[in-house]
């Protein structure tokens, strides 16, 4: 079982929109492997096959119990929805012109504007300064970026 795993099917996400020639540099690696046998698949049907991945689950536990935040504190009750509110993530990706922000907590992607493969970073940016300017709360943040390797 995975838990709490947003960062790690974020990660996914942002690994399966990446283009093609990017996710080469990966070959070989689970996360290449799960998204290349699923690529073409529905939502459902990838859902499906990501639960069903044991390497996975191993993989995830191994390395949240590696990680400066203690995850078992946040395992039962009211503090696991604390949890899961501090510590989230969300991924964008851009498709066909268009900036998508995909978090687990919805139900459907949300379009965010217009984007491209060049601008992809800084229309992402843009998009959380937006969201920290709302924010009444204060929001830590930590980004991740995909890129070609130098």
């Amino acid at each position: 079982m995975v838990g709490n795993a947003c960062g790690t099917i974020a990660m996914i996400h942002a690994f399966a929109s990446i283009p093609s020639e990017l996710r080469e540099e990966g070959k070989g690696g689970w996360l290449h492997k799960f998204v290349s046998s699923n690529l073409s698949k529905s939502p459902l049907d990838c859902a499906a096959a990501l639960e069903e991945d044991e390497d996975i689950a191993i993989r995830h536990n191994e390395l949240a119990r590696k990680g400066d935040t203690n995850v078992d504190k946040f395992r039962s009750g009211a503090e696991e929805s604390s949890f899961q509110s501090v510590l989230h993530f969300i991924c964008y990706v851009e498709k066909d012109g268009i900036l998508y922000e995909l978090d687990g907590m919805r139900k459907t992607p949300k379009a965010r504007g217009r984007s491209s493969q060049q601008t992809l970073l800084q229309d992402s940016i843009a998009v959380v300064q937006e969201m920290m300017a709302k924010s009444d709360n204060e929001l830590m943040l930590n980004v991740i970026a995909l890129a070609k390797q130098p």
